[in-house]
């Protein structure tokens, strides 16, 4: 498979569009038109259904995408360092966000695009604080908890975490579950609340989703890490509300314990913010990863 083929084919299974996919490379229609049927032919299967308003992956396209993209990614970032002739300043991305969501997804898919050269300090905060610290040009990206605006900024949606309601085995057994089924809180009132922040983000929209009622007063233990908050929960501190894939292996373990599983679980969504005024060629090769990898979480 050719290279430039290649790049054409992540570019317009980026875009869903010939056109886009043309103006992003600087190619003309009728080249990526080529590029797409030449790579179709050596594979000799379709990778795009053609419609009116644009193209749809085929499922071979979605296996190709998912093999080609780190390491075309990683070669773009490599090819903008040599062509700037800068390899220091040019290759480090200043990124932020929760640090629970930071060291479990997002700093390790990156791993392709360091291998290559990229080099990331990632640091975590507040969302408000590190919106502002992004329009002012000290961070690159940030993984923000809430889509907060900002003049200078760009946020869009990045991925959706699935919340549950959690609590260890000990805990759980004192709950009575035929109430909380029927959607009473009382059943809770008992159990003491572990949360991330003061004014509990994650437990009261799962409450607002799930339950006609407010959350069970304020948490007893306050944890500004995810992960300390379900190593608290798994040692009997209490009940709380947390992503589901950061409780997968403690509730297939039998750490942990779902209280509820509502047909509908509500979710909660993490947001990749940029500068609006400054387009970075390793900041366009990470966020394209991300965008391309969030799906899958």
């Amino acid at each position: 498979m050719e290279l430039d083929h290649l790049r054409t084919f992540l570019a317009v299974y980026r875009t869903g569009n010939l056109t886009k996919a043309a103006a992003s490379l600087h190619f003309s229609q009728p080249a990526v038109s080529q590029h797409i049927k030449a790579l179709e032919a050596e594979l000799n299967r379709p990778l795009f259904i053609r419609l009116a308003r644009g193209v749809v992956p085929t499922p071979l396209a979605d296996s190709l995408a998912r093999e080609v993209t780190g390491a075309l990614d990683a070669l773009s970032v490599t090819a903008e360092t040599f062509r700037t002739g800068n390899d220091t300043a040019s290759s480090v991305l200043y990124l932020a966000g929760p640090s629970d969501a930071l060291a479990e997804k997002i700093v390790p898919a990156l791993v392709p695009l360091t291998n290559a050269g990229l080099r990331i300090r990632a640091q975590t905060g507040l969302t408000k604080e590190l919106i502002e610290r992004l329009g002012d040009g000290e961070l690159d990206m940030v993984i923000a908890t809430t889509p907060t605006r900002h003049r200078n900024v760009t946020v869009e949606p990045l991925f959706d975490e699935t919340l549950v309601l959690v609590a260890s085995p000990a805990l759980a057994r004192k709950t009575d579950h035929l109430r909380l089924d029927r959607g009473d809180t009382t059943a809770l009132e008992h159990l003491p609340l572990v949360a991330y922040a003061e004014n509990l983000p994650l437990i009261r929209r799962y409450w607002r989703t799930i339950f006609p009622a407010k959350p069970p007063g304020t948490a007893r233990i306050v944890l500004d890490d995810l992960r300390g908050v379900i190593k608290t929960v798994v040692a009997d501190g209490g009940i709380s509300v947390i992503p589901s894939y950061l409780a997968r292996e403690h509730l297939a373990s039998g750490a942990l314990m779902q209280l509820i599983h509502p047909t509908d679980p509500p979710t909660n969504t993490l947001f990749l913010a940029t500068r609006s005024s400054r387009h970075q060629p390793q900041v366009t090769a990470v966020a394209q990863r991300l965008k391309q990898l969030a799906p899958s979480w």
